[in-house]
């Protein structure tokens, strides 16, 4: 008789640094990192679908044509990332620093957004439909070449 099918991760790294490491044409899909860092890390055409990020400092890196639908992070550095067509399509993001960072055609519908620093982001042709953010910092945040904060003291 067949056991359970199993629940391990394909690919999981742990307490390692990949700073500066290129991935290119990967299936990380379903992937666990906890304590990684990819510090300038460039990442083309990988899939990082249902992906697990947990204390990963993806600072200064380059993601062209990655898709993270489903993926959660938590505790996630991307302060001066650039993201090219990207989509984070229903993930679920917390404590994520997207300080400065430049994001470009990418998709985040339906996805939840908590405790997540956008200052100083540009956000350029991102589709943000259905999207929850709470307990954010949008200071110096521009979507679309409008200032966020402009348009918040306007409401207020």
């Amino acid at each position: 008789m067949a056991g359970p099918p199993d629940e391990r991760p394909k690919h999981s790294f742990r307490d390692t640094s990949l700073a500066g490491a290129r991935f290119e044409g990967v299936d990380l899909s379903g992937a666990r990192l906890d304590d990684v860092t990819l510090r300038g890390a460039r990442l083309r055409d990988v899939d990082l679908g249902g992906a697990s990020f947990d204390d990963v400092d993806l600072g200064g890196a380059t993601l062209a044509n990655v898709g993270a639908e489903g993926a959660r992070l938590d505790d996630v550095d991307l302060k001066g990332a650039v993201v090219k067509n990207a989509t984070l399509a229903g993930a679920r993001l917390d404590d994520v620093s997207l300080e400065g960072a430049r994001v470009t055609n990418a998709g985040a519908q339906k996805s939840t957004w908590h405790d997540v620093d956008l200052s100083g982001a540009r956000l350029t042709n991102v589709d943000l439909s259905n999207v929850v953010i709470d307990d954010a910092n949008v200071e110096g945040l521009v979507i679309n070449g409008v200032r966020v904060g402009d348009l918040l003291a306007k409401k207020g």
